[in-house]
């Protein structure tokens, strides 16, 4: 599950990531927004295999078909209140500490869970050279419809992770996430992220929300990504970045690139920006992404970070 999670973050932001390097005769769009959602993308999207991975793959709980990143509690009956341990991590650095803590209604007879809340420690874990320090916070409360008892029946949980205190190269990321497979398709998942901010050393914020869902088809290894993207930049200014569900964002497993969809980027309400992954100049994988402004166009190569107009 790790690498198609790592595909989709590579996916999420590969269309805002072009602007960054967009000649200055071309359509204008701000770049300080590109920049900005740029950060905030890299960071959060960083942050969903932890969660993924760490968050339920702890003993006693497990991930189910209809849950996703919620939880099936099993022989809860074996849980200690409190815990702690400590697991290897996958990358170059110190292990991954995760603490476990079980809250219950001592009101009810037998006692019931409230909550169960764990948060996952990362110190000085590098991953592509960038050191990675802060914790993840997931809490567990009963879901609807559920209750759960000590010793009791599996029950199902709901799950609200939240990233606090998470540093990348300075950068301070705080929000809260939460993802669920679709009911009916397990290869179906939906990530939120609300409330996230971004915070620079020099007291800059980026505020930033998405809500985006994503089909991983295991046997092509293709990914699917349609959803949005609001935020505020550190000058202020509100953006938005829209992928419909009928003009999805594709990658396919023996392509470097994104070759289908359509993106469309707009910043405090001005005009359109619209990306077309669908454009080619003949190879089903190539590189080349057409960019429209009002009327005019412009040929983008992802390879190279060069565009001419059309």
């Amino acid at each position: 599950m790790k690498k198609y999670l790592k595909t989709v973050a590579i996916l999420s932001i590969v269309g805002v990531t072009l602007f960054g390097c967009k000649k200055d005769d071309n359509p204008d769009y701000s770049q300080q927004s590109v920049n900005d959602n740029k950060v905030a993308e890299e960071g959060f999207n960083d942050m969903a295999p932890a969660i993924n991975e760490r968050g339920i793959k702890d003993p006693g709980v497990k991930s189910c078909g209809s849950c996703g990143m919620t939880g099936r509690i099993n022989g809860i009956q074996q849980f200690k209140l409190d815990s702690s341990y400590r697991i290897p991590s996958d990358v170059r650095g110190d292990s991954i500490m995760v603490n476990r803590k079980i809250e219950l209604d001592s009101s009810t007879q037998p006692y019931k869970i409230a909550k169960i809340i764990f948060t996952i420690t990362y110190k000085n874990i590098v991953d592509g050279g960038v050191p990675k320090n802060g914790s993840i916070q997931a809490i567990m409360v009963p879901g609807a419809g559920y209750t759960a008892v000590m010793g009791g029946l599996p029950a199902v949980m709901n799950q609200l992770p939240t990233v606090e205190g998470f540093e990348k190269k300075g950068i301070k990321y705080y929000a809260n996430i939460s993802a669920t497979n679709d009911a009916t398709n397990s290869n179906k998942i939906n990530v939120k992220i609300s409330k996230g901010v971004c915070t620079w050393a020099n007291g800059d914020k980026v505020i930033y929300a998405s809500d985006r869902t994503t089909i991983i088809d295991k046997l092509s290894e293709q990914v699917t990504l349609w959803g949005t993207v609001n935020g505020t930049n550190r000058k202020g200014n509100q953006y938005s970045i829209v992928t419909d569900a009928g003009t999805p964002l594709v990658k396919a497993k023996d392509c470097s690139y994104v070759t289908s969809g359509i993106q469309k980027l707009t910043e405090d309400s001005k005009q359109e920006n619209v990306l077309d992954f669908g454009y080619t100049k003949g190879a089903a994988c190539d590189e080349f992404v057409k960019v429209t402004t009002g009327k005019v166009s412009w040929e983008y190569n992802m390879a190279t970070g060069t565009s001419a107009k059309l």
